[in-house]
């Protein structure tokens, strides 16, 4: 499963919200979701995940 699919939103969304882009209309709950993901996706416990 790709990070995307784990929070629930399109690549797109994750694009915006990491690479500070427009991200008009996502709501805050959204970004704090896809931002939660990709620090836990680089966390050193990360590789016991897969």
């Amino acid at each position: 499963m790709e990070n995307h699919e784990h929070v629930g939103v399109s690549r797109t969304t994750v694009s915006f919200v990491l690479n500070g882009g427009p991200g008009n209309g996502i709501p805050q709950e959204t970004r704090d979701r896809v931002h939660r993901a990709a620090d836990s996706a680089r966390s050193p416990d990360a590789a016991l995940c897969y």
